[in-house]
């Protein structure tokens, strides 16, 4: 055991301001720098993002502000150290252009990115490719692709990049990635790897050779591998997208024949190794679990170059089984008894392994980051994510099981505001978006301000979720508003039924899938719910899957996951709350941003039409350059504002103390 300063106390519950739920983590993404005496992380300020570096070995602490963001006309989309005096950054925006010159995002809308350069002291930024970088009208959609960040000790980086011009093998695969040596100083490049026809994803050994490609077409999917000297490149698997036999690549091992992938074993997504020289590539199972599927990212030693684990990608995982390296485990074991209830996952650490960073959460604790030193045997409270989000005053995130008509195992998460009874309370259904996506037992802020605001909420893994076994997963292609919609009116009977919600007062929400969900449950089950809420919502599957078709063979995807055009249009009909307006009988709340690149706007000006020539009571909210993501402060307090005063209006929620002002 090691002293740790700075845990929070955790006891009763105020109301809490709107704010406190609807900013952006305070703090995000801490890295630290190679030698352990910086940290990088983004800092959150009433809609600004800044990037700042602090001190580790002064005691003043002193931090530098790198650049900085309104989040209007880009985003920051990712940071990393390459060496100890700089950083890489991604940018994300908004495309401008209707007809991009990257020709596999069509004439649709999408997103660009673009490649940063900086100076830890502040003292420089650069754009490492200039529009004068690139010959004539070309510009690449995406920009800050990196595929390796050390080849030799943070002075250049592998970037894989779509350049017609420069492309070995002409333009018809100049619009796929090659692979570039990238100076991070002065941005100048030399070609690496040709690029070819339609692989959009690369891979590097530990020794920084180019080792793996990906090929999509449509919802085929390839992988190629080829010999540590580059040579004899050859396929080694290929399946459908989100096929029981999909592969994914997450890295090699030290040794360079060595490849790391998940695929799946008894039902759930398991870690495997194989030795790339085996033509019958026979596997070698590393980890799995039986309860949940694993994902993730390979984790390295720094000190010895070794792959020693899985670092998890949600909070299902549990973050100790998934190494086997001994140092770590006994690491993670420590930090565990440190921080007993929790999901820690080491996520950062020093060239020496000496300084390490935490991330430590769970249902009624926010994000809380530490700053562990091995040396010392101690580890501090370095940064709260949402500092006014107390776990005194949050509720319990609860684990429970509910069975689908079928029978089919549906697991879920039930949150009880502080203050009721356990019975007859007002209740949100909030659904998720994906939907291959999943709830877990991790901190929600929305769900979490829904219980603060005095409602039972219940978050439920409908078939079609991902994290509970592929078969879960599988059950969902192609059955959005059918048995997916089945397994959430069958979890609103069930809260009913237990005696926890009162059925006059229950509500579906949820966003992206989540919020077509809440409007095919007003259609599907209108007497179920009293209202549903949708934020950036589906409302027309035949008008999605049109847009899909326009963007570089999407479509492929869609028929697997949704359904076809040609052959189910009918079914995507019928099962498009677009159509089944007049079948509404209860108010609903609809908000979407006019920028979202995921969800069409459109999608939600249809839902609104459709309603407003039915005659039914709703409200329709356009957010003006809004994303998919709410992504800009405004727009999140706009949503958590309306979201509170439309279901004050139609559930009634339990009394609360006024709201308290931190």
């Amino acid at each position: 055991m090691f002293w740790v300063s700075g845990a929070l106390p955790v006891s009763a519950a105020p109301r809490l301001p709107i704010e406190a739920f609807a900013a952006r983590p305070l703090v995000q993404h801490v890295s630290l720098s190679p030698d352990g005496q910086k940290a990088a992380m983004l800092v959150n300020n009433e809609g600004s993002t800044m990037i700042v570096v602090q001190d580790l070995v002064h005691p003043t602490g002193k931090r530098t502000s790198l650049m900085s963001t309104d989040n209007r006309e880009y985003s920051f989309r990712w940071f990393r150290w390459v060496n100890n005096d700089r950083l890489l950054v991604g940018t994300i925006f908004p495309s401008k252009r209707t007809q991009n010159s990257d020709s596999t995002a069509g004439g649709i809308k999408t997103y660009e990115t673009r490649l940063l350069s900086a100076k830890a002291d502040g003292s420089e930024v650069i754009n490492l490719f200039k529009p004068t970088s690139f010959k004539g009208y070309w510009q690449p959609r995406l920009q800050d692709r990196v595929i390796d960040f050390e080849p030799d000790s943070g002075k250049h980086v592998l970037v894989a990049l779509r350049d017609r011009q420069e492309s070995l093998q002409g333009a018809d695969t100049g619009v796929y990635p090659a692979i570039f040596s990238v100076d991070v100083e002065t941005g100048s490049r030399s070609h690496v790897h040709d690029s070819r026809d339609k692989f959009d994803s690369w891979m590097v050994d530990r020794n920084h050779r180019v080792r793996l490609g990906v090929r999509y077409d449509q919802a085929n999917v390839e992988i190629h591998v080829c010999d540590p000297d580059g040579k004899n490149w050859r396929k080694r698997w290929s399946y459908k997208v989100l096929g029981k036999d999909s592969v994914e690549a997450v890295g090699f091992g030290k040794d360079p024949n060595e490849l790391f992938f998940l695929a799946e074993h008894e039902g759930h997504d398991a870690l495997f190794t194989v030795d790339l020289r085996d033509p019958e590539l026979k596997r070698t199972l590393k980890l799995a679990s039986k309860n949940h599927d694993l994902s993730g990212s390979l984790v390295y030693s720094r000190k010895t170059g070794e792959a020693i684990g899985l670092r998890g990608g949600s909070e299902i995982d549990d973050a100790n089984s998934n190494y086997w390296d001994k140092d770590r485990r006994e690491l993670v074991n420590l930090v565990d008894q440190a921080l007993p209830g929790r999901y820690n996952q080491v996520f950062s650490t020093s060239d020496d392994e000496n300084r390490y960073l935490v991330y430590s959460s769970n249902g009624q604790t926010s994000g809380q980051i530490y700053l562990g030193d091995d040396r010392a045997n101690t580890m501090a409270l370095f940064a709260l994510s949402y500092p006014q989000l107390s776990a005194k005053d949050m509720v319990v995130k609860q684990s429970v099981e509910i069975k689908a008509r079928d029978g089919l195992a549906l697991p879920a998460f039930l949150s009880l505001p502080h203050g009721g009874e356990g019975k007859n309370l007002p209740t949100v259904l909030l659904v998720h978006g994906g939907p291959q996506h999943h709830d877990d037992a991790g901190f929600d802020t929305w769900a979490q301000f829904l219980a603060n605001r005095g409602y039972a909420v219940l978050q439920v893994n409908f078939r079609g979720s991902t994290g509970f076994g592929r078969g879960l997963m599988a059950a969902g292609l192609k059955r959005w508003g059918l048995e997916m919609q089945d397994d959430l009116t069958d979890a609103a009977q069930w809260v009913i039924a237990r005696g926890t919600a009162d059925p006059k007062r229950l509500c579906i929400a949820g966003a992206s899938f989540g919020g077509y969900a809440a409007l095919m449950g007003v259609a599907k089950t209108p007497d179920l719910y009293r209202c549903a809420v949708s934020f950036a919502g589906v409302s027309d599957l035949l008008e999605l899957g049109r847009d899909r078709r326009e963007f570089g063979g999407a479509e492929g995807v869609y028929d697997i996951q949704v359904g076809s055009l040609d052959q189910d249009g009918e079914r995507l009909r019928a099962t498009s709350p677009r159509f089944l307006a007049q079948q509404i009988k209860v108010p609903v709340l609809l908000i979407h941003g006019n920028e979202d690149r995921s969800v069409p706007f459109e999608q939600g000006e249809f839902m609104d039409a459709a309603l407003t020539a039915a005659g039914k009571p709703h409200r329709f909210i356009k957010q003006d350059r809004g994303d998919h993501h709410l992504s800009l402060y405004e727009h999140s307090m706009q949503f958590f504002t309306e979201l509170e005063s439309f279901l004050a209006q139609n559930l009634e929620p339990l009394a609360a103390p006024p709201v308290v002002v931190k």
